[in-house]
């Protein structure tokens, strides 16, 4: 995704300096702006997604390492044998109610 979004940044600039080099000076130098404007903005969400990519990513890793540092204490359904966490009032498959 980050790279499909600094290509458009790319495409931006080319199609604001071809769209505009047979313009007059004036329209020229705005067209150019704003195609830079609008790569800078593209740019900056490329950045931002990426980051954003890796903080998932880190955090993703954080769980599961609390997950195995977690007591894995396990209830068992009578109904249909599925494990499932002690949390859990009911079974997630069956949906059976449990006793404790």
């Amino acid at each position: 995704m980050v790279k499909i979004l600094i290509g458009l940044a790319v495409l931006q600039i080319i199609m604001g300096l071809c769209a505009t080099i047979f313009a007059s000076l004036p329209v020229f130098w705005m067209g150019l702006i704003s195609s830079i404007i609008s790569a800078i903005l593209i740019v900056a969400l490329a950045i931002i997604l990426s980051n954003q990519e890796d903080i998932l990513y880190k955090l993703e890793q954080q769980e599961e390492r609390l997950r195995k540092l977690s007591n894995n204490e396990k209830k068992v359904c009578t109904k249909c044998n599925y494990s499932y966490d002690i949390d859990y009032k009911s079974c997630p498959n069956c949906g059976k109610i449990q006793e404790n």
